[in-house]
């Protein structure tokens, strides 16, 4: 968590793993979005998009 007063999620463990294994790796996205899910069976990336201006 960077900031707030929630609970890190349960599988912060899991992604500490991925920075740690992965140096090029900069965010890890956690969603059970049905899209997201179907894109990754399928083996397919999934298209990103930044409402960062």
């Amino acid at each position: 968590m960077v900031d707030g007063d929630g609970t890190p999620s349960s599988e912060m463990p899991a992604h500490l793993a991925v920075y740690r294994a992965r140096t090029d790796v900069g965010a890890v996205v956690h969603t059970h979005s049905v899209y997201a899910t179907a894109l990754a069976v399928a083996a397919q990336d999934l298209p990103w998009s930044s409402t960062s201006r």
